[in-house]
């Protein structure tokens, strides 16, 4: 992938496909791509440590983010708590003459923020599938997690409309985890 790609893009592009098999239900070839993203991403930061560069945090691209929604049909009564079934993709923004079309560049955390919840999502979606497996509701949990320890540790400053989504989506999803074990 990286020599068809600039770094910036891999995770990305990644998590595009990983959403594309997640939407299909086939979560082998999501998890793949999301593992790889999450590897690009940590490569990246590395890559510019090692050459004595400090990590920017902002992304060099401008994305803007969208949400894509899985089969509803899965969920109809998985729980009597309602799941929040989107998964985040991002899409290169490109500039218009409004400038309030574009969306500032992305904060570094956002996009492992945007990977961590799709794996949990990809996780809680296989479980509520195969009729909710408690070792991939229990992944599905901590990758949540992860995700809310990122946003938590950023800064108040740069937190954004996305970041309240986020953190909708997350609590939703955990509620309704912790709700299906009892």
């Amino acid at each position: 992938f990286e020599e068809t790609m600039s770094s910036c893009n891999v995770p990305t592009d990644l998590n595009r496909g990983a959403v594309s098999f997640l939407s299909k239900g086939e979560h082998s070839q999501c998890m793949e791509h999301l593992e790889g993203a999450l590897v690009s991403f940590r490569n990246t930061l590395k890559q510019a440590s090692d050459c004595g560069q400090r990590a920017n945090t902002s992304m060099a691209c401008t994305y803007r983010l969208r949400t894509r929604s899985l089969s509803p049909d899965a969920y109809a009564s998985s729980s009597p708590i309602d799941i929040f079934n989107q998964a985040f993709v991002f899409e290169v923004e490109e500039y218009g003459d409004d400038e309030s079309e574009s969306m500032a560049l992305c904060e570094s955390y956002i996009v492992p923020v945007v990977l961590l919840y799709n794996m949990a999502l990809c996780y809680h979606d296989r479980a509520i599938r195969t009729g909710g497996s408690p070792a991939d509701l229990k992944l599905a949990h901590k990758f949540y997690q992860h995700a809310l320890h990122l946003i938590s540790d950023s800064n108040d400053e740069t937190m954004g409309d996305f970041d309240e989504l986020v953190l909708a989506a997350i609590a939703c999803n955990m509620v309704h985890i912790c709700a299906s074990f009892y």
